[in-house]
């Protein structure tokens, strides 16, 4: 053999060992056994999202409280179906279609026009009438000031009628707040007795969009009146207003009407109140 064949040879065979060397594994590395690769794989993955979405979601109100935001409009156009326009003349008639008829029963589904500006609103309101528990008697025979005191106790205060009117129609400014037809079964209306009041959450579909019980009938509610610039604390139309309707008889028991004709000193055994709080 030539010393140029041996040489080649030699550079050949150096190759192939190198080559060889390189594609054997480490002799130090450890691999995972069967059982701990299956494992691994099987782990769920979590995502920076899911992370996000399974963490407790912050809360703006308290324990007890419903969170209420939306755009409040002060005038708001329904169209009236079917009612009557006055309840001492509940003969009388009217166009269907009409606009501002006091005592209606059926609405244009729908049609919530809003006839002047909005704001926002953002707030807490007590879930149920005060005592804000479920399956208790809702407290009556309150004035307005005792009730404004009680509020304040829990550090809480009544609530304004504007915000009672959003809790109670929700963003789609339902004339009631189970919808647009006026019905005995959803919640505690058209009684005969006194003490027909039902206790607190009693009924499942008397709920508003923002998840508040019992905001028609029932019992009538204190509220703070700042809808009407003219409310006072000594005259009519007074400060104190009355929201939601008492389950007596055929009265308003719709979201958006209030009574202004009874002074912060009335009280009476179908009345009662919830409260309302700042967001946290």
């Amino acid at each position: 053999m030539s010393q140029r064949t041996l040489f080649l040879f030699i550079i050949v065979f150096c190759a192939a060992l190198l080559a060889a060397a390189c594609n054997h594994p480490n002799p130090t590395q450890t691999l995972p056994d069967k059982a701990a690769a299956t494992e691994a794989t099987d782990a769920p993955l979590i995502t920076v999202k899911e992370v996000a979405t399974t963490s407790a979601a912050p809360t703006s109100c308290a324990a007890g409280m419903k969170e209420v935001a939306g755009d409040y409009c002060a005038n708001v156009e329904h169209l009236c179906l079917a009612g009557y326009p006055d309840i001492n003349a509940p003969w009388a008639t009217f166009p269907k279609g009409a606009v501002g008829v006091l005592y209606c029963e059926q609405y244009v589904v729908g049609h919530a026009v809003c006839k002047s500006t909005t704001r926002q609103m953002h707030f807490c309101i007590d879930t149920y009438e005060y005592p804000n528990a479920v399956g208790v008697r809702p407290r009556v025979y309150v004035t307005w000031l005792e009730a404004n005191n009680l509020c304040k106790a829990q550090n809480k205060r009544l609530c304004n009628d504007d915000e009672w009117t959003l809790a109670c129609e929700g963003n789609e400014r339902l004339p009631y707040p189970y919808g647009w037809k006026r019905d005995k079964a959803m919640c505690n209306i058209e009684r005969t007795h006194r003490s027909d009041i039902e206790l607190t959450g009693a009924r499942a579909t008397c709920i508003s969009p923002f998840g508040v019980y019992d905001m028609t009938g029932n019992v009538d509610e204190w509220a703070r009146n700042v809808t009407n610039a003219r409310a006072t604390m000594v005259h009519e139309p007074y400060i104190s207003a009355l929201k939601g309707g008492h389950m007596l008889g055929k009265v308003r028991n719709r979201c958006r009407p209030a009574t202004e004709a009874h002074g912060p000193g009335f009280a009476s055994d179908v009345q009662g109140f919830r409260c309302c709080a700042d967001t946290q």
